[in-house]
């Protein structure tokens, strides 16, 4: 990896820990930055990943939906209000959205990308027992008569 990327990768860490961070609070914003972390490593992929990981990832990620969709509605709305007004003035707001949009959807394609990580992880090495065909099984009455 060169120094580039890592310095973006870098950056891109630290846009997620804040985001994050006004929400859930510095100990958990830190510890799924770790679990994205540990999912974008290159030397951990058999390692085994547990439930709460995931759910962290799992519900950060529909804030990220949630915040991106909320964006964007408000954002078409602004455009389609200025195309009627005609207005050559830039409009702070629609700037201040955009950038902010920019941001979570980075944050949002991060935190995708490691819960599919994490998630395929997870499911790897979850075993259920074997099902039976109930048809196949032979169900004889048990007969408890004394004679």
């Amino acid at each position: 990896m060169t120094n580039t990327t890592k310095h973006k990768q870098e950056t891109d860490y630290q846009t997620l820990y804040m985001e994050l961070e006004g929400r859930y609070g510095p100990a958990l914003a830190q510890d799924i930055v770790d679990q994205v972390k540990k999912a974008d490593g290159q030397d951990n992929k058999e390692q085994n990943t547990d439930y709460m990981p995931l759910k962290a990832l799992s519900e950060a990620l529909e804030i990220f939906r949630a915040e991106t969709k909320s964006n964007v509605k408000k954002l078409k709305f602004i455009k389609h209000a200025q195309n009627n007004a005609n207005d050559d003035v830039i409009d702070l707001e629609e700037a201040r959205l955009e950038k902010e949009l920019e941001c979570l959807l980075a944050c949002y394609w991060q935190t995708q990308k490691s819960f599919y990580t994490l998630y395929n992880r997870f499911m790897a090495c979850y075993v259920t027992a074997p099902t039976q065909d109930y048809k196949k099984l032979s169900h004889k009455p048990k007969n408890n008569m004394v004679a």
